[in-house]
């Protein structure tokens, strides 16, 4: 008996002589994994369908290993206040536990299955593992914080340094480490998209009536007027333009009330060469690995960073922020020039701030790079053309 109560301890759970079948689970991951492993042909104790089950004391063990990847005992690895007997951190009993496992297995917290899993479950307190300490996902996201405020309010141009030494505690990555480790997981998670020749894209412009509408007017703006944008600073030539008209419409109608007098021109161009893009949108599309995966368990993490990072990328500025406007877009002007010269992309496609679904993308491509060649044009790599305007559409507003 001894030994029978050592074996519970040690595997975190108790006696159970039930069978589930792979239908009792929510989850795919979980069904996957139940019907992979189901070798008894037997009658399920959960919905009394006859097919392959799985011994619920298999099915336990594969959730304590979940359980012991994310959480440890609270004794001997939180600190305890002996005066008001509690832990000082945050620990979980096995009721929020069996909670947690019937959200990630996707059942009724007050179902058979789940019943069966809180009473089996030992009746000892967890805590998060490192309780201390922080996640991978929360150090990936502190550090993108303290980037942003870095390049913003402490140190513009000359970041890119090894800071790794400096007095602070190793909470956060250096600024360099932190574009770096963005770039890591790009072509593992195939954010890469190749646009052949003939894309066409909307560029969107609201102008004074009487503008006659020319190649060079709906081109990318020359330096001298390029203004502070989202992936370029002042001065700063590139092409910003969607995929469709609508989005073209309200992204360039946003926040402009003047509008007397003035008419909207979406003017179509498309590229002459192929175009390497980072394509930001990508992120959304990521198969989340299940929880209970933990074999996929940094891989999980690194797509929650990636989505925390496509937000602020793609999130508006918001109207509290609107004095600092010049600065609020510096984090990502730093990230879109990183990606240009160290990635060696010709363009970044993101998610519209203000049209649902609707996608962005910022061409490198100046002004020049957006008209026809003159007769006797000598033409370099540095103005050779890579748009080509083709047709323009009018719209009053």
């Amino acid at each position: 008996m001894k030994d029978s109560l050592e074996d519970i301890q040690k595997r975190g759970f108790g006696k159970i002589d039930k069978y589930i079948c792979p239908k009792c689970a929510g989850s795919k991951f979980a069904k996957s994994w139940i019907k992979n492993n189901a070798k008894t042909k037997t009658t399920c104790s959960y919905c009394g369908a006859k097919t392959n089950c799985l011994h619920m004391e298999e099915f336990l063990e594969f959730l304590t290993c979940a359980i012991k990847h994310y959480f440890e005992p609270a004794e001997g690895n939180l600190g305890y206040d002996s005066e008001e007997k509690t832990y000082l951190g945050r620990t979980y009993d096995r009721y929020e536990i069996a909670y947690k496992l019937s959200e990630v297995l996707q059942i009724d917290f007050t179902s058979e299955l789940a019943d069966d899993i809180r009473e089996t479950l030992n009746d000892v307190l967890l805590c998060n593992k490192n309780p201390y300490g922080t996640s991978q996902l929360e150090f990936c996201e502190n550090s993108w914080k303290r980037f942003a405020h870095l390049v913003k309010y402490k140190t513009r141009y000359l970041f890119y340094v090894d800071d790794t030494k400096c007095s602070y505690s190793r909470n956060f990555m250096s600024a360099s480490e932190m574009l770096d480790y963005t770039a890591s997981y790009l072509e593992k998670l195939n954010l890469f998209t190749i646009l052949k020749p003939n894309v066409t894209f909307k560029r969107a412009r609201i102008v004074e009536n009487n503008l006659e509408i020319t190649e060079k007017e709906m081109a990318s703006p020359p330096y001298y007027q390029a203004k502070n944008n989202r992936m370029s600073a002042e001065g700063i030539s590139a092409f910003y333009g969607t995929f469709e008209d609508e989005v073209a419409k309200e992204e360039a109608l946003n926040g402009d009330k003047d509008l007397a007098d003035k008419k909207l021109v979406i003017a179509d161009f498309i590229n002459l060469n192929e175009l390497k893009c980072l394509d930001l949108t990508k992120i959304l599309e990521l198969n989340l690995p299940d929880w209970l995966d933990i074999k996929k368990a940094s891989e999980r993490e690194v797509i929650l960073f990636y989505r925390y990072l496509h937000k602020a990328l793609s999130s508006p500025i918001k109207k509290s922020d609107t004095k600092n406007k010049n600065i609020e877009y510096v984090p990502t002007q730093i990230f879109a020039e990183y990606a240009k010269e160290i990635l060696k992309v010709d363009g970044i496609i993101y998610s519209s701030s203000v049209y649902q679904n609707g996608k962005c993308i910022v061409l490198f491509v100046d002004h020049e790079a957006c008209l026809s060649p003159k007769k006797n044009d000598i033409i370099s790599f540095e103005n050779k053309q890579k748009l080509k305007f083709v047709s323009y559409k009018v719209f009053d507003l």
